[in-house]
Order: C-alpha cells, then sequence, then structure tokens
C-alpha cells in the first residue's frame, strides 16, 4: 500500500485539485500558484537527499492516481490546471498520448521513477525544482511555457519533435546521464526564449 490514502483517495483529492485549481501542498509549502503570486525563488530548488528521507506518507501519491484523474472524463478543470507541491510521485508517471485541456505543474516534487509522455498534449508541463530519472516527451505538444527550471534529472531528458508553444526554461537546472545524452531536442520546435541548462 503507497501511503496512508489509497489509490482511489487521492485520484478524489487529485480531481478535487484539478477542478478548483487550489495546489495539492500536503507538506505547506505555500508556494503560490504559478502565474499567480508564485514563490519562483524557492520553487526551483530541488528537494536533497536528506530533505527527502524525512517526507512520510502523507506525501506520497501513486503516479496511477495521478494518470486516472488527468484522465477523468468527467473534469471540468480551473485554468490552473493541477498543481501538486513537494511530493514524491511513486511508479512511473504515464502520460503517453494523453489529451489534457489543462496544465500540469510539479513544483519540488519527487519521480524516482521517471515520466513517460510521447504524444502528449496538454496546455503546459511545469516540473521547476523536481528531481527525477528519465523523462521521455518525444513528439509532445504544449500549448504554453514549459518551466523546468531547477530541474535535476538522472537520465536522459528528451522531447524529440516536440512542440513546446512558450518558452523552455531550465535555469538551474541539473542535467546528468551516465549512459549518454543527457538533453536530446533534436526536431523539437520552442516558440518562445529557450534559457539552457546551467550544468
Amino acid at each position: 500500500m503507497t501511503g496512508e490514502r489509497s489509490e482511489d483517495d487521492w485520484v478524489k483529492v487529485l480531481i478535487g485539485a484539478i477542478e478548483t485549481g487550489v495546489p495539492v501542498d500536503p507538506g505547506g509549502e505555500n508556494l503560490g500558484i504559478l502565474d499567480g503570486e508564485f514563490d519562483e525563488d524557492r520553487a526551483v530548488i530541488a528537494p536533497t537527499d536528506e530533505l527527502l528521507k524525512g517526507w512520510g506518507s502523507e506525501r506520497t501519491v501513486p503516479a496511477a492516481a495521478v494518470r486516472r484523474a488527468v484522465l477523468s472524463r468527467e473534469l471540468t478543470a480551473d485554468p490552473h490546471g493541477l498543481q501538486i507541491y513537494a511530493v514524491r510521485i511513486v511508479g512511473s508517471l504515464d502520460l503517453t498520448g494523453a489529451r489534457l485541456g489543462h496544465r500540469l505543474v510539479f513544483a519540488r516534487c519527487h519521480f524516482p521513477q521517471g515520466i513517460r509522455g510521447r504524444q502528449l498534449q496538454a496546455a503546459g508541463l511545469n516540473i521547476p525544482g523536481c528531481r527525477t530519472a528519465e523523462i521521455d516527451l518525444d513528439g509532445a505538444h504544449l500549448d504554453n511555457d514549459a518551466f523546468w527550471a531547477g530541474l535535476t534529472a538522472a537520465g536522459q531528458v528528451r522531447a524529440v519533435c516536440a512542440h513546446i508553444g512558450g518558452q523552455l526554461n531550465l535555469k538551474k537546472a541539473t542535467l546528468f546521464n551516465p549512459d549518454g545524452i543527457a538533453l536530446g531536442l533534436d526536431g523539437a520546435r520552442v516558440d518562445g526564449v529557450r534559457t539552457s541548462a546551467a550544468s
């Protein structure tokens, strides 16, 4: 069993967050709301190993619950979309082929098994200050900005032939792939300004 809440319980929590625009913030990060009063300085600081050791079950969310919530057919999404702060997403977050009318914001979250989102269509995917394994967004289409500042990735981050309708912000990001290329953007189209990774 993952966390104190069941997967079904988390689905209800996440759907509620999508419909209200109120962030899921079990640790009381109080970062605000992206595009509103958002504490960007803190949001881009990835959690340390020591901090992650202290994250309990209340901060553990099944990846399957996230997928079920965002794909729910009965959603009436708030313009702020789904915003989740400082949780551990257990299992690979599989958004492959999903068509979402809202954006996704994960700030200071931990994705031990990475993110898969080939052919994802969404208003945006923002992952500032997150720690993750590999990310695969080949062929994805994001309508607006990709705010990935402070991202720490241990594995390839790829968005081959993807389309980002706004800026790609990788300021202060740390991308490391011991097996080869750390950032793969071959054929990708970025309509706005692209800010490169720090390392």
